[in-house]
């Protein structure tokens, strides 16, 4: 199961929806709902648009410390050397549902 973190209740439904018409069971989730969410039942986190959230770096520091070994991944359009280092993974906004 992947958790989906989007600034936008309505934007991280959308995108965990693509996952579930690939048959891959997913939430989405606002920014703020993610702790009282994540759970040993995820297997990934997606950050969408990471830039967007205040001092993204603290957020996500304390979301692994909530998900554990759950690799966290960012889809975002501003590649940065700061979003490198904080993602396990971090890929380009414009990839293909299927190819992500």
């Amino acid at each position: 199961m992947i958790l989906v973190i989007d600034k936008s209740r309505r934007e991280a439904s959308a995108h965990a929806d693509m996952f579930y018409y690939m048959g891959i069971l997913s939430l989405g989730v606002c920014p703020e709902d993610a702790f009282s969410e994540i759970g040993i039942e995820y297997r990934g986190v997606l950050v969408v648009c990471p830039e967007l959230i205040p001092d993204f770096k603290s957020y996500v520091k304390k979301l692994r410390q909530y998900s554990g070994k759950t690799p966290i991944f960012a889809l975002t359009k501003n590649k940065s050397e700061e979003i490198e280092s904080t993602f396990d993974c971090v890929l380009d906004f414009d990839v293909q549902s299927s190819t992500f």
